[in-house]
């Protein structure tokens, strides 16, 4: 047998640390584009605008210490604290790796309900709350554009018209606005997370009805 026969069926050595990286790089890439992570980050971005958005509402309600303000965005304040709250119960919720407890399909499931719940539940609360922002808007940029205070610019009928007008046109437009920035933020990757159920589902079908 040759020198170079011999040579070749020396098994290489194996190098742990190349493998242990190469599989890691393999993982974080995966994680990376997991749709949970994905929605997780998402949830991050909304929570932190929702923070500058609430500390603009108190910077116009210090500035303007009006009561017909603190009535009206006072409540839009009051409803992205609450938008927040959720939000950072829900990001801290959404784990990368599934908990080790629950199977791998009922905890996408759940993941799954949570998330498009909490959007539901702050789409359905922002058009609750939109109106009072519209009349707030309103009223604030007639005081600021007329140059009088907010009661005098009320006191003409022409203006609470334009205001019972105005007002649902400003919440109708917020709501599909803020519908279709969910959907710009979550709709992708809460399809892709709903695309990976239904997979899970059918292999899990596809094993019971083998057995």
């Amino acid at each position: 047998m040759s020198t170079e026969s011999i040579w070749k069926q020396i098994p290489e050595p194996e190098d742990a640390d190349l493998s242990k990286l190469l599989n890691q790089i393999k993982l974080n890439d995966l994680q990376s584009r997991h749709p949970l992570e994905q929605l997780r980050k998402n949830f991050l971005m909304n929570i932190i605008w929702g923070l500058i958005i609430n500390s603009g509402y108190i910077v116009l309600l210090w500035a303007y210490p009006l009561w017909q303000l603190f009535i009206t965005i006072g409540l839009v304040f009051i409803a992205g604290l609450v938008a927040i709250v959720q939000g950072i119960g829900l990001y801290r919720s959404l784990h990368r790796s599934v908990s080790s407890k629950a199977p791998l399909l009922q905890e996408m499931k759940e993941q799954y309900a949570s998330i498009s719940k909490v959007i539901k539940q702050q789409e359905l609360y922002f058009l609750i709350i939109y109106p009072f922002a519209g009349a707030g808007g309103f009223m604030l940029g007639g005081m600021i554009g007329s140059g009088k205070s907010i009661e005098v610019f009320l006191s003409k009928p022409v203006i609470w018209i334009s205001m019972l007008i105005i007002v649902p046109l400003i919440a109708m437009g917020g709501h599909y606005l803020g519908k279709w920035l969910n959907k710009i933020a979550f709709g992708k990757h809460l399809s892709q997370l709903k695309e990976n159920i239904d997979a899970l589902e059918a292999e899990q079908q596809q094993i019971n009805e083998a057995s």
